[in-house]
């Protein structure tokens, strides 16, 4: 499972494989979030919009698959 940390309020957000949804702990409480931040079950911790998108959102395919060759 995904999971980061926060830089700023040391929540803990993770994508629940179950459910697609981004799970946040927060100080011993747990909610479940859309990907957009929106509070779908669970406490209300105060996610965050954008790590929510960040961690939640469609995984991109990689561009480069190999690493530049300097000049």
């Amino acid at each position: 499972m995904r999971e980061l940390r926060h830089p700023l309020t040391r929540a803990v957000y993770g994508l629940d494989p179950e459910t697609g949804l981004v799970r946040v702990q927060y100080e011993g409480r747990t909610g479940l979030y859309s990907c957009t931040g929106e509070l779908k079950s669970g406490d209300p911790v105060g996610a965050d919009p954008n790590f929510c998108l960040w961690v939640g959102g469609p995984l991109v395919e990689q561009k480069y698959d190999k690493p530049f060759k300097s000049v």
